[in-house]
């Protein structure tokens, strides 16, 4: 991805980013666990409304 994006990362960085993105991956698997089938969506207003 770093690539992709034009970030140069040498191998110290690569292995932060790496826990890092690891991390909120699994932080991110709660939220696919949460039964979510049945709830309607909710439209919001704008921020600066």
């Amino acid at each position: 991805m770093a690539e992709a994006t034009g970030l140069a990362l040498d191998t110290d960085d690569l292995v932060e980013v790496t826990h890092r993105l690891n991390a909120f991956l699994h932080a991110l698997a709660a939220i696919r666990a949460l039964p979510l089938a049945t709830v309607e969506p909710v439209p919001l207003p704008p921020a600066d409304a």
